[in-house]
């Protein structure tokens, strides 16, 4: 499996850029949606005078 890997010119440093991609795009998403429900929980709170 590794020498037909190797022979498509994929090497292992390609899988560690693959999983750092995939992690920092879900943990992007994840940053995003923390950010847009703190703002939602100041507008609530400036509506209801909370703040």
């Amino acid at each position: 499996m590794r020498k037909r890997l190797l022979e498509l010119g994929i090497d292992g440093q390609f899988f560690k850029n693959l999983v750092k991609e995939l992690f920092s795009l879900c943990y992007g998403d994840i940053k995003e949606e923390k950010q847009k429900q703190e703002q939602r929980d100041i507008l609530a709170a400036e509506i209801l005078g909370i703040a």
